[in-house]
């Protein structure tokens, strides 16, 4: 996260955990130079968790650097970003407690 905060880099990191082990891992991280032209880091995080299969049924924590223009000082600003995606639709019970417990020491940091 503090890399993430001063380098503005990477841009996406998506974390998950081994549920047998309980241990964290990063899955896939995404640099500035990976981001397709014209595609925002909001438009591959749809893609990324609605489409493709790695991600699409499974929980996960994504931690993005958002990049915004202020609209009102109108200067370019970035806020650090951290969403929880755990999927009703093939999310077990199991897995949604394991996400639970890592998301509270998580938000600590």
């Amino acid at each position: 996260l503090q890399a993430m905060r001063k380098l503005r880099d990477p841009v996406m990191v998506v974390i998950t955990l081994q549920m047998e082990q309980t241990i964290a891992e990063i899955t896939k991280t995404i640099r500035a130079e990976d981001l397709p032209a014209g595609k925002t880091t909001v438009d591959l995080l749809r893609t990324m968790l609605c489409q493709e299969d790695q991600f699409q049924n499974k929980p996960c924590i994504v931690v993005m650097n958002y990049e915004y223009v202020n609209k009102l000082s109108g200067a370019d600003t970035d806020k650090v970003l951290v969403f929880k995606w755990t999927p009703d639709t093939s999310s077990k019970i199991r897995q949604k407690m394991v996400y639970s417990s890592a998301w509270e020491g998580f938000k600590t940091m």
